[in-house]
């Protein structure tokens, strides 16, 4: 009673769905391959997974529900004893198909995946990370509600509720159930309630509401929830597209309007439930915003609204990294635009680049914006009320996702060294590929000499190069200028590896892209990143066009006889 997604057919029984799992694992051990249990309500399926779980010895049970596939990405591997140091997380897959013994790995809610009720998350959990881990001795079995975008499984077991949640519920549970955070906050609500209906109801009647049901919502001092979320999902399902298009757009402007009210310094998400909602919540409403079902399968690029929102520095600065990455997701259906926080999101991410701090977030979003020139965005963010812990000085910097020619002359730095030029201070940026040596004004980021190449300084430049603190001669050698590099880690192994460099009052930082200088804030010395530095286990989220420089014209002959001479 398994096979193809598209022929297997429909199992009413939860008795009988356990059985064949049980069997399926029990006869086979089959490693390699998992099942997804399709469950038109969304909480039958758990059931049988839980009793599946009780069922069969050493059986890992876990909930998707508001968990990135990053993160059961990660503990799915824990689990199974792969070793995820540095050195050797990128041998995961090996490690899956070399393990002793075959485990069986059962998820729940794999459709409630993600912070937010419309989330990506279950469609990456189950495309990449269960597909990536099913190529091993791990057996799995998904459970999922309905999803946004069909899944091919090569088993599945379709799991049908006999019991309807449908009844005339008040029209304030309706709206309830709009929500894209699943907690929310009294006035929130109401505010919800006056997308849908057109009239904002008091506290006190939606008090009344929470009386009436008790057993289906629970409240506290962060706000009101379901306690079962297949109704929400239920309600949401049986709301037409045009009432979900108006509630999300009339949400996107108000919480918009209201968000100043939420300044704080490490971000909306911390100035009370209120404020936490409108970071959670407001990427995934301007991207429900404008989605609809019907767009034709060419369309690129995020609907507007959510294209609006991405040009609001202000809010970007406050809109935590993944929740931004998740809702482009969603509001894309091809390729991102480049040079917006969602595409600087999308390139750091691949490289590993993703600070735990909504002020480090918010510091690269200002960096990738000066990369490019854009001063407004840049601005944007820094009066967005949250506190950066440095800010970009200069770039000669090549950022992630960068392609054009003027990027061309910024080049790779594995490390720094203080010298003077001319007397004057000066960066010596090394690189040691090609043994290159390119001196940098430290409070300005203006070239002052080389590109040198070789191991010899060349003789004519020696008489203007010294050690910033001695009289004697000076380095001659590129070995030499490497020896002097401050004996510190790299800031991020895989996007900025050179040591950094304290000059001046700035301090700089480099690596494959090239260097830049950052100011940290007042009084504090730069602290480095609290990025994981290793590249995501889960693989992208979103295409993304490329970086350019703000208003730069397409490449023309012109350019190309700077870069290669007229011949």
């Amino acid at each position: 009673m398994m096979g193809n997604q598209e022929r297997s057919p429909n199992i009413t029984s939860n008795e009988d769905a356990v059985s064949l799992i049980t069997e399926w694992w029990g006869d086979e051990h089959p490693g390699g391959k998992w099942i997804h249990v399709a469950d038109t309500s969304g909480r039958n399926g758990a059931e049988v997974l839980r009793e599946v779980h009780r069922t069969i010895a050493g059986s890992v049970l876990l909930d998707a529900t508001g968990r990135t596939a990053e993160e059961l990405h990660a503990e799915i591997l824990e689990i199974l004893g792969v070793d995820l140091s540095p050195g050797s997380r990128r041998n995961w897959r090996l490690s899956v198909r070399r393990l002793e013994e075959p485990r069986l790995v059962l998820i729940i809610n794999a459709h409630r995946a993600g912070v937010t009720r419309f989330s990506y998350e279950p469609e990456r959990l189950l495309s990449r990370t269960i597909q990536g881990l099913s190529g091993g001795k791990a057996g799995l079995v998904v459970h999922s509600g309905p999803l946004r975008r069909s899944v091919r499984a090569p088993m599945v077991v379709h799991v049908e509720d006999q019991e309807s949640t449908n009844r005339d519920w008040p029209l304030p549970v309706r709206a309830l159930a709009l929500s894209e955070p699943r907690v929310v906050p009294l006035c929130m609500w109401a505010e919800l309630t006056a997308a849908l209906t057109g009239e904002r109801p008091t506290e006190s009647a939606l008090s009344e509401v929470l009386e009436e049901f008790p057993a289906e919502f629970s409240f506290d001092e962060s706000g009101v929830r379901f306690t079962d979320e297949s109704l929400a999902e239920e309600l949401r399902r049986n709301t037409g597209e045009r009432d979900v298009e108006n509630v999300n757009r009339h949400m996107v402007r108000w919480l918009r309007e209201i968000s100043p009210e939420f300044q704080h310094p490490e971000g909306w998400s911390k100035h009370g439930p209120e404020g936490a909602y409108v970071a959670t919540g407001l990427a995934m409403h301007a991207a429900r915003a404008g989605y609809y079902q019907g767009l034709p399968a060419d369309y690129e690029g995020p609907a507007r609204v959510f294209g609006d929102l991405l040009k609001d520095g202000q809010a970007m600065a406050n809109v935590p990294q993944l929740l931004l990455l998740d809702a482009a997701s969603c509001a894309s259906f091809g390729t991102l635009p480049g040079n917006s926080a969602a595409a600087d999101a999308s390139y750091l991410w691949l490289y590993g680049m993703i600070p735990a701090e909504q002020g480090e977030w918010a510091a690269w979003l200002h960096l990738m914006a000066a990369a490019r020139g854009d001063d407004t965005f840049a601005a944007a963010i820094a009066a967005s009320g949250v506190d950066l812990p440095w800010k970009v000085k200069w770039t000669q910097w090549r950022p992630p996702g960068a392609y054009h020619h003027r990027y061309l002359a910024f080049r790779a730095c594995e490390g720094m060294t203080e010298v003077r030029w001319q007397g004057r201070p000066a960066i010596a940026s090394l690189y040691d590929a090609d043994e290159s040596t390119t001196l940098w004004d430290p409070l300005t980021g203006r070239l002052m000499a080389g590109p040198w190449y070789g191991e010899d300084i060349p003789e004519e430049h020696l008489p203007e190069l010294s050690w910033p603190d001695e009289e004697d001669a000076g380095p001659t050698t590129f070995d030499e200028l490497f020896e002097a590099m401050p004996d510190e880690p790299p800031v991020h192994e895989l996007l900025l590896a050179a040591p950094p460099l304290v000059l001046e009052n700035v301090t700089v930082l480099g690596g494959v892209g090239g260097l830049f200088a950052v100011e940290p804030a007042a009084g504090e010395p730069f602290a480095g990143t609290s990025s994981p530095e290793v590249r995501p286990l889960s693989g992208p989220y979103v295409a993304a066009n490329e970086t350019t420089p703000v208003d730069a014209p397409p490449p023309g002959p012109a350019d190309l006889v700077e870069l290669y001479g007229a011949d």
